[in-house]
């Protein structure tokens, strides 16, 4: 399948066209030149369009990877029979990955930081999201991974974390693990409808829900939306471009009114 038939079978609008021709280019230069080479950070979503796609044009020497084992966002790699998956694992670098540390200053050592505010500070740079990892937080600290390229300039711009001034250093490699920064919830809905799940997740209406699917703007277990009446079930997860994520732990029977218990959690 030539590339303009694999980008029009697995791109779902002009950005992602542009992203997964990217794609391609770097798998196409991997093999003629026998280099490593490593894209932008995915989503789920996107990640398992990118890894049908190379399935399907050939390409066989890529792994998705975020820095470290488990990592939620990946970006693809494309490796040789000179530098493997191992040790391109064993060696980030070889994946143009940086680790990045920013520590609040000791007057603020206690202070609360977020995903959310790491992020944001991040995005009030200018930096674009398919730059960045995973991010960890912990007391007094956050830990994450940039693509190398924007590395130096996280070293000089970021300052502070929200209102908290920080200090920035760069690491080739950190030890990082997944940080569940979520927020359980119960709630009832009028059925397991996918429009009326998704406005009870993410605190919308039901009608800014089905404009949001029928958008494609949200995502189940990673894969597209593409109908509103589509049932959701116990344990899906499901992603709301722009407003997070979250995942359907429970479903908890019925109320005294007929409507569906549901128990959630959904990161912040």
């Amino acid at each position: 399948m030539d590339k303009n038939s694999l980008l029009s079978r697995f791109a779902e609008s002009t950005e992602e066209k542009t992203v997964l021709s990217h794609i391609l280019d770097l798998a196409q230069r991997s093999w003629s030149r026998s280099t490593v080479e490593s894209g932008s950070f995915l989503s789920d979503s996107l990640k398992m369009r990118a890894n049908e796609m190379l399935k399907l044009a050939g390409y066989k020497n890529c792994f998705f990877f975020g820095g470290f084992e488990g990592a939620e966002r990946t970006c693809p790699v494309f490796f040789t029979e000179y530098c493997t998956e191992e040790m391109i694992k064993a060696t980030p670098t070889l994946a143009e990955l940086t680790y990045v540390r920013a520590e609040l200053d000791k007057f603020n050592k206690g202070a609360e930081i977020s995903h959310r505010d790491v992020l944001g500070s991040l995005m009030g740079l200018g930096i674009e999201r398919d730059s960045v990892g995973d991010i960890s937080v912990d007391e007094g600290f956050a830990l994450f991974v940039v693509k190398e390229a924007i590395a130096p300039f996280i070293a000089e711009g970021l300052t502070k974390i929200g209102r908290y001034p920080v200090t920035v250093t760069l690491h080739e490699y950190l030890k990082l693990e997944r940080h569940e920064d979520f927020e359980e919830g119960f709630d009832t809905v009028a059925s397991l409808r996918l429009d009326a799940v998704v406005a009870s997740l993410f605190s919308t209406s039901r009608s800014v829900s089905a404009e949001a699917i029928e958008a494609g703007l949200v995502a189940i277990n990673g894969a597209m939306a593409k109908k509103c009446d589509s049932t959701v079930s116990e344990g899906d997860k499901i992603s709301f471009r722009g407003r997070g994520r979250a995942e359907l732990e429970k479903i908890d029977g019925l109320s005294k009114k007929g409507r569906t218990r549901i128990l959630y959690k959904r990161w912040k």
